[in-house]
């Protein structure tokens, strides 16, 4: 992904970008744009913290539903995803949402955030659209997506994208009504008593989700001749456009009350514990170098201060050279000294935290992820334990990795960790597929 600061701080400056990233894209023709309005108060979900800054499965809700939207087929074209802030949001700054962004290895689509949102969804999403109308061409796509609706599946929008695509006007996810349709009464809700009015008959009834896509020129001028709406859809079908339905997942829920929250979080966890098995590859790594004088000290990415360092081609770090390992020969992608040879000069005092994403990014690419790493250092000395936190933080970076573990051991004294040569490290790593294929 190419990495451009997210947050704007006015209107010129995220036009820049985006007119910087669609000439990137100067030889590509119909383009894809995504646009997320995240400008609610989320007031039904009764808490002071929006709901799209919510925590699910320990991400927060709207980083996950970027994400969701940001692994749609590379047959979409998605040029970036744009963030319709609102003007006096303070979490996104404060929950570190942008480093968490441009650390993501699984981004592949620019992220813009600008504070341009405004009281109505409508309106915020039109503040997005005037930001990409200078630069888009009026057949671009423009894909919607609600900030608190993160259980998206790469597999519902891919289908989406190719059903929606296909139709002039663009399409919708939505599910069928499976229950009968009760209209309540006017007036019938005071003393907080609700009485049914008429039944509506459901054959014909959806419940509209998100994305929502459509022609950039037809939404455009769609929202701007209609009071409100509260989807983008209604918008088309009030100038006469016929958006296609399209089956979505009960998954996708908005997330719009805490019980909402409960059962995504219970739904997604119980979907990982199930995507586990659908392929699971466990590599071991294994790393020494020796200690000399007038070299740094570097384990998992922390530059410790001692009288020694360790001797190797790059930086020796060690601990992530037996991840390397562990990760290489879980995907089967042979191993360290064949990926980076030790007698090419690019890779002469090489940060070996670079070297680690390079692979993260190959799996990646090759539909797997890092599940687990558990990890121990062998070392006399220094002591380390003030050091593995910064170590863990650091490899949870490189990798995408939530479980990363690492520990530190000693060899008593005996041979030559024991007398201060050397160091050396360990690793087991666990991989997972992504989706239902399997590279070989």
């Amino acid at each position: 992904m190419l990495k451009i600061k997210v947050l704007h701080e006015n209107v010129i400056e995220a036009e820049n970008t985006i007119r910087f990233l669609r000439n990137q894209l100067h030889k590509v023709g119909k383009l894809t744009w995504g646009i997320i309005p995240a400008a609610g108060k989320g007031l039904r979900f009764g808490c002071n913290t929006p709901k799209q800054y919510q925590t699910v499965c320990g991400e927060i809700i709207l980083k996950k539903s970027i994400s969701a939207i940001a692994a749609i087929s590379e047959a979409a074209k998605l040029s970036l995803i744009l963030v319709v802030l609102a003007k006096d949001d303070e979490y996104f700054k404060k929950l570190n949402i942008e480093s968490k962004i441009l650390a993501d290895l699984t981004l592949k689509v620019p992220v813009v955030a600008i504070k341009e949102g405004k009281e109505t969804r409508k309106d915020s999403v039109l503040a997005g659209l005037r930001l990409i109308n200078n630069v888009a061409r009026p057949d671009d796509w423009i894909i919607v997506h609600d900030a608190a609706r993160p259980g998206l599946s790469q597999n519902t929008l891919n289908r989406f994208w190719f059903e929606a695509s296909k139709n002039i006007s663009g399409g919708i996810l939505a599910l069928k009504v499976n229950d009968t349709l009760k209209v309540e009464a006017n007036n019938s809700s005071k003393n907080n008593i609700s009485l049914i009015e008429k039944t509506l008959p459901r054959e014909k009834c959806w419940i509209a989700q998100t994305p929502q896509m459509f022609p950039m020129e037809k939404l455009f001028c769609a929202l701007q001749s209609v009071k409100d709406v509260t989807d983008e859809s209604s918008a088309m079908e009030s100038k006469g456009y016929f958006p296609k339905l399209i089956d979505g997942e009960l998954l996708n829920l908005k997330i719009t009350r805490p019980e909402d929250l409960k059962f995504m979080e219970k739904q997604l966890m119980e979907e990982d514990n199930a995507n586990r098995h659908k392929g699971f590859f466990i590599g071991q790594g294994y790393d020494v170098h020796p200690l000399v004088k007038d070299r740094k000290l570097i384990l998992g990415g922390v530059e410790i201060v001692h009288h020694t360092g360790l001797l190797g081609h790059s930086d020796a770090d060690v601990l992530i050279h037996a991840i390397i390992d562990a990760i290489l020969g879980a995907s089967g992608l042979g191993d360290i000294g064949k990926l980076f040879p030790d007698n090419e000069s690019m890779y002469k005092n090489a940060d070996s935290r670079i070297l680690l994403k390079l692979v993260t990014e190959k799996i990646i690419e090759k539909n797997l992820k890092i599940n687990q790493i558990d990890s121990t250092v062998i070392a006399e000395k220094p002591k380390l334990i003030n050091h593995i936190g910064q170590m863990v933080e650091n490899l949870k970076e490189d990798t995408c990795c939530s479980l990363v573990n690492v520990k530190a051991t000693t060899t008593e004294k005996l041979g030559y960790i024991g007398r201060q040569e050397g160091i050396a490290a360990q690793a087991v790593v666990s991989l997972v597929s992504t989706n239902n294929i399997i590279e070989p």
